[in-house]
């Protein structure tokens, strides 16, 4: 009687026989995921965490001995912390063995060959391989990589034996708070910078994928203009170094840029031109299963093997291994073993943002595409265009918050842009592709050949270049851990749960309320009436305080435009009511022009004697001398290297290098109570005697945005508080005023 009255109460809350049916492979990936990210945050000390698992499955055991097997639930128990064990060892393994490669620091000579040359803003940047270091000291090969930025004209070309001499800079694992994943996945250790005169080159090897690419790019551009050429090079590889930057940034803010990303996109229709190429002949299918994994893995490498079309060629083995066996395909398992796959090559790849992106927007489509679908065929929508609506729904919704956190925005007009331009370019890229492919093999037809794809091309991407797609940007804020409760919603919403219509919305009202409360304790410092933000990357130092509704931005020396525009976006700060300049003037004259192509300036404050003040017509530039008001608060230029400010009775100082140098000239600086400086240094300390100190480098036993990600810090009477991700506790410093 016990067990009808339980069934009647589940047929109201539910469906089917489970609210969740249960996938191995799907969950045997997220417990690999869950080892890694552990590991991130604590250590080997993650693997506790499989006695945890260990006591649920005993207390399953104990609630559902009746319905489930023991012996099932203990095989998929061990089998699931195996998964969880090899991601908390093998990302605890890639940790140490890229910490422990040589180190290196000073002049070096250093020889090897060019593996890789991608066009930049600045020159060229060279990714060298068989590394041979020569020292006043010391000599050592590596079989790490470095990357050699290059300035001027010369071309270089893959294969080249080159050597030079330079001083040597290391990347780590952790910069910024966060894993460094590019270097770490393209095994680069090193980096520097080099004129082009100063490099000799010794000879020339053959390299195969960066001769191919090599090869391809220059038939492109002779059969081409350089401006579709370099959109055609591009899509086909991945490099969009030769496409100019307003080009670039419109594709990006209208949220298209993602064609530029070899992945699903690419990879899949190159996979479909092959199977239904290779279907046509009666061979065994462990041969078509090998020639297409050939084909694709090719092409991949072309493309540098970037985490995107990795995850891509992955996801196309295992749906070719199961049409070509004739095995049952589920896409959601598909693209959890595809998952897996990639993650046990490198657990790194999890926190790449091409391959967060890549899966995300995989599975967002595999999960919510058919609920969508559906609802769209409900309210009458053709089927085809509800199909398509549904596919850049789910998918930007699945994407939303990975590039919110990784990029600063999101285009609002990304979902129509992606409806219309998406099919048009997939069809433009089977054409480009296969008459690129015959053109390599007869170049003396080229320029016949890619003229067809060469217009279709520029027909299709007119749209994005002649409009600026900047103007509807979401930006401003940042999801952090909530990232898992938005998948959680967008999981629950989606017919994978198998409850009815009230028990469902209850539900993700529940996990609607949840989100909402946890983004604001992620966004706002709550109860502070200043804020200040403190963000930084390779020399791009910025801080940005709200006060009084007013938003003022500090900068501390050079900049760079990426890192400016992502930092801006993130914090919201496009409208800058004043920016000051605690820099040298010949700094200052170059960072405002950047800064001002990135956010409306009202007005910029330098110290006296810069002379800029007429330099600039498209904003007021006023030399201060002496403390002067902004709102409320009393701000002072120190020398042209620091500015000191009074903010709710808090006094706080921001320099630069420039601090430094006058703590190391012994100039008279001001106390302080919060110090924001580029780096540690003793003499600034007791200088200043501040009673908090946030630090842009890396500063051992000390705040700093290097280790922890960028800083958010909250003034209010006489309290300072402190939050950042890679910072646990708040940090709370209360000041004795006299």
């Amino acid at each position: 009687m016990e067990s009808v009255y339980i069934r009647r109460i589940e047929n109201k809350l539910y469906k089917g026989d489970r609210v969740v049916n249960f996938r191995p492979i799907l969950v045997a990936g997220l417990f690999l995921a869950a080892g890694i990210i552990l590991e991130f945050f604590i250590g080997l000390y993650s693997l506790y965490f499989n006695f945890l698992f260990g006591g649920v499955a005993a207390l399953i055991i104990l609630i559902k001995k009746e319905k489930c097997s023991p012996k099932r639930i203990i095989g998929f128990t061990v089998a699931f912390c195996l998964m969880f064990s090899v991601g908390s060892i093998s990302f605890a393994s890639a940790r140490y063995s890229y910490g422990e490669a040589e180190s290196v620091s000073g002049v070096y000579y250093i020889t090897g060959q060019v593996d890789e040359v991608v066009v930049t803003s600045g020159g060229l940047k060279l990714t060298v391989d068989n590394l041979h270091f020569l020292g006043e000291d010391s000599y050592f090969d590596s079989s790490y990589r470095i990357n050699v930025y290059v300035y001027g004209n010369t071309d270089f070309k893959a294969g080249m034996k080159i050597g030079f001499f330079s001083e040597i800079k290391v990347y780590e694992f952790m910069e910024y708070g966060e894993v460094n994943a590019y270097p770490i996945l393209d095994s680069i250790k090193y980096f520097a910078s080099v004129q082009d005169s100063e490099i000799e080159v010794f000879g020339e090897n053959f390299e195969l994928f960066g001769s191919v690419r090599e090869y391809l790019r220059k038939i492109l551009f002779n059969g081409l203009d350089s401006s579709t050429a370099s959109i055609a090079y591009a899509m086909l590889t991945g490099d969009s170094g030769y496409i100019d930057d307003g080009v670039l940034e419109n594709f990006r803010f209208g949220g298209i840029a993602h064609i530029f990303a070899v992945s699903g996109l690419h990879i899949g229709i190159i996979y479909g031109l092959l199977f239904s190429l290779l279907k046509r002949f009666r061979i065994h299918f462990l041969i078509k299963l090998f020639l297409i994994g050939a084909v694709l893995t090719f092409y991949a490498g072309v493309c540098g093997f970037s985490p995107s079309s990795v995850r891509a060629l992955a996801m196309c083995l295992v749906l070719a291994f199961a049409k070509l066996s004739g095995l049952k395909y589920d896409p959601l398992n598909s693209v959890s073993a595809a998952f897996i796959l990639v993650l046990l090559i490198n657990p790194v790849y999890l926190f790449s943002v091409g391959f967060r992106l890549s899966v995300a927007a995989a599975a967002g489509i595999i999960i919510l595409g058919g609920t969508l679908s559906r609802l769209f065929k409900r309210i009458k929508i053709p089927a085809k265009i509800g199909s398509g609506i549904s596919v850049c729904l789910s998918a930007q919704l699945a994407t939303f918050p990975v590039l919110i956190d990784s990029f600063g925005y999101v285009s609002a007009l990304s979902i129509v842009l992606n409806l219309i331009f998406v099919p048009l370019i997939s069809s433009v890229f089977t054409v480009l592709f296969l008459f690129s492919f015959i053109s390599c093999l007869f170049p003396f037809i080229g320029n016949i050949l890619l003229y067809i794809p060469g217009l279709l091309l520029e027909l299709t991407v007119v749209p994005i270049i002649g409009v600026n797609w900047g103007t509807l940007l979401i930006y401003g804020f940042s999801f952090g851990a909530c990232i898992v409760l938005w998948f959680v919603v967008l999981f629950t919403l989606s017919d994978k749960v198998n409850l009815r219509v009230i028990p469902k919305i209850s539900l993700n009202a529940i996990f609607i309320a949840v989100l909402s409360l946890c983004m604001v304790f992620e966004n706002v410092l709550i109860g502070a009436d200043t804020t200040i933000s403190v963000r930084s990357r390779y020399d791009t130092d910025l801080v940005i305080i709200r006060s009084e509704k007013k938003t003022y931005c500090v900068v501390t020396g050079e900049i760079q435009p990426a890192y400016t525009e992502r930092f801006l976006l993130q914090e919201g700060g496009l409208k800058i009511d004043v920016a000051l300049f605690a820099c040298e003037a010949e700094e200052a004259n170059v960072a405002i022009p950047l800064l001002l192509k990135f956010a409306e300036v009202s007005a910029v404050y330098v110290p006296f004697g810069f002379g800029l003040g007429e330099s600039f017509h498209s904003v007021k530039v006023e030399e201060k001398a002496g403390a002067f008001k902004l709102g409320s608060a009393t701000a002072e230029f120190v020398g042209d290297a620091a500015l000191f400010l009074e903010l709710e009775n808090i006094k706080v100082l921001i320099g630069g290098i420039g601090l430094r140098t006058l703590a190391a000239f012994g100039e008279s600086l001001p106390d302080c109570d919060l110090l924001i400086c580029d780096k540690y240094m003793q003499k600034l300390y007791e200088a200043t005697t501040p009673q908090s100190e946030v630090y842009f480098e890396k500063t051992v036993g000390k705040l700093n945005v290097y280790d922890s990600g960028g800083l958010q810090i909250g003034l209010k009477s006489d309290i300072i508080s402190i939050k950042g991700r890679r910072v646990s506790d708040e940090i709370r410093i209360v000041q004795e005023k006299s």
